[in-house]
Protein backbone atom coordinates (compact mmCIF):
# COMPACT_ATOMS: atom_id res chain seq x y z
CA UNK A 1 0.00 0.00 0.00
CA UNK A 2 1.48 3.29 -1.09
CA UNK A 3 -0.45 5.47 1.33
CA UNK A 4 -3.36 7.81 1.52
CA UNK A 5 -3.32 10.38 -1.25
CA UNK A 6 -6.91 11.51 -1.91
CA UNK A 7 -7.72 13.59 -4.98
CA UNK A 8 -10.45 16.18 -4.54
CA UNK A 9 -12.09 17.07 -7.88
CA UNK A 10 -13.40 20.33 -6.39
CA UNK A 11 -11.89 22.73 -3.89
CA UNK A 12 -13.13 22.07 -0.38
CA UNK A 13 -12.84 24.23 2.71
CA UNK A 14 -13.22 21.21 5.01
CA UNK A 15 -12.55 17.76 3.58
CA UNK A 16 -14.54 16.16 6.42
CA UNK A 17 -17.82 17.95 5.60
CA UNK A 18 -20.70 15.65 4.66
CA UNK A 19 -21.15 15.65 0.90
CA UNK A 20 -17.43 16.02 0.19
CA UNK A 21 -16.33 13.76 -2.69
CA UNK A 22 -12.81 12.50 -3.33
CA UNK A 23 -11.03 9.72 -5.19
CA UNK A 24 -8.20 7.35 -4.34
CA UNK A 25 -6.19 4.92 -6.45
CA UNK A 26 -4.67 1.66 -5.28
CA UNK A 27 -3.26 -1.15 -7.43
CA UNK A 28 -4.75 0.38 -10.57
CA UNK A 29 -8.29 0.63 -9.17
CA UNK A 30 -10.03 3.93 -8.53
CA UNK A 31 -12.34 4.33 -5.56
CA UNK A 32 -14.84 7.15 -5.18
CA UNK A 33 -15.55 8.27 -1.61
CA UNK A 34 -18.31 10.50 -0.19
CA UNK A 35 -18.36 11.79 3.38
CA UNK A 36 -21.85 10.86 4.61
CA UNK A 37 -21.62 11.57 8.34
CA UNK A 38 -19.39 13.50 10.70
CA UNK A 39 -19.48 14.15 14.41
CA UNK A 40 -16.26 16.11 15.05
CA UNK A 41 -13.84 14.28 17.29
CA UNK A 42 -16.07 11.21 17.44
CA UNK A 43 -17.23 9.71 14.13
CA UNK A 44 -16.69 10.03 10.41
CA UNK A 45 -18.41 7.78 7.92
CA UNK A 46 -17.79 7.39 4.21
CA UNK A 47 -19.66 5.75 1.37
CA UNK A 48 -17.17 4.25 -1.07
CA UNK A 49 -17.48 2.64 -4.49
CA UNK A 50 -14.81 0.89 -6.51
CA UNK A 51 -16.66 0.47 -9.83
CA UNK A 52 -17.02 -3.15 -10.92
CA UNK A 53 -15.57 -4.39 -7.63
CA UNK A 54 -17.11 -3.36 -4.30
CA UNK A 55 -19.20 -0.72 -2.55
CA UNK A 56 -20.19 0.07 1.00
CA UNK A 57 -19.50 2.11 4.11
CA UNK A 58 -16.37 2.83 6.10
CA UNK A 59 -16.86 4.12 9.64
CA UNK A 60 -14.18 5.51 11.96
CA UNK A 61 -15.22 5.94 15.59
CA UNK A 62 -12.83 7.62 18.04
CA UNK A 63 -13.00 7.28 21.80
CA UNK A 64 -10.95 8.75 24.62
CA UNK A 65 -8.75 6.29 26.49
CA UNK A 66 -6.49 6.69 29.51
CA UNK A 67 -3.38 8.90 29.32
CA UNK A 68 -4.81 11.21 26.63
CA UNK A 69 -4.83 8.41 24.07
CA UNK A 70 -7.49 8.20 21.38
CA UNK A 71 -8.62 4.76 20.25
CA UNK A 72 -9.99 4.45 16.72
CA UNK A 73 -12.34 1.67 15.65
CA UNK A 74 -12.51 1.27 11.87
CA UNK A 75 -15.37 -0.74 10.38
CA UNK A 76 -15.84 -1.69 6.73
CA UNK A 77 -19.24 -2.90 5.50
CA UNK A 78 -18.57 -3.84 1.89
CA UNK A 79 -20.52 -5.69 -0.79
CA UNK A 80 -18.96 -7.32 -3.83
CA UNK A 81 -20.46 -5.94 -7.04
CA UNK A 82 -19.69 -9.01 -9.15
CA UNK A 83 -19.31 -12.71 -8.40
CA UNK A 84 -15.59 -12.44 -9.24
CA UNK A 85 -15.15 -9.72 -6.62
CA UNK A 86 -16.27 -12.03 -3.79
CA UNK A 87 -12.85 -13.74 -3.57
CA UNK A 88 -11.02 -10.41 -3.30
CA UNK A 89 -13.44 -9.23 -0.62
CA UNK A 90 -12.93 -12.49 1.31
CA UNK A 91 -9.17 -11.96 1.09
CA UNK A 92 -9.55 -8.38 2.33
CA UNK A 93 -11.53 -9.67 5.33
CA UNK A 94 -8.87 -12.29 6.11
CA UNK A 95 -6.06 -9.71 5.94
CA UNK A 96 -7.98 -6.96 7.76
CA UNK A 97 -5.95 -7.12 11.02
CA UNK A 98 -2.71 -6.71 9.03
CA UNK A 99 -4.31 -3.88 7.01
CA UNK A 100 -5.20 -1.98 10.20
CA UNK A 101 -1.76 -2.59 11.71
CA UNK A 102 -0.13 -1.14 8.59
CA UNK A 103 -2.26 2.00 8.90
CA UNK A 104 -1.52 2.30 12.65
CA UNK A 105 2.21 2.21 11.93
CA UNK A 106 1.92 4.63 9.00
CA UNK A 107 -0.03 7.12 11.11
CA UNK A 108 2.45 6.87 13.97
CA UNK A 109 5.33 7.42 11.55
CA UNK A 110 3.62 10.40 9.89
CA UNK A 111 2.91 11.95 13.29
CA UNK A 112 6.46 11.35 14.51
CA UNK A 113 5.27 9.05 17.26
CA UNK A 114 6.91 5.89 18.41
CA UNK A 115 4.41 3.50 19.77
CA UNK A 116 3.31 0.02 20.14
Amino acid sequence: MVGWNPLFPADVADETSPGTVFQTEHDGSETIWVVVRREPGEVIEYARVTPGDRAGLVRVVCSAEENDITAATVTYELTALTPDANAALDQFAEQYPDFLEHWRQAIEHAMGWSGG
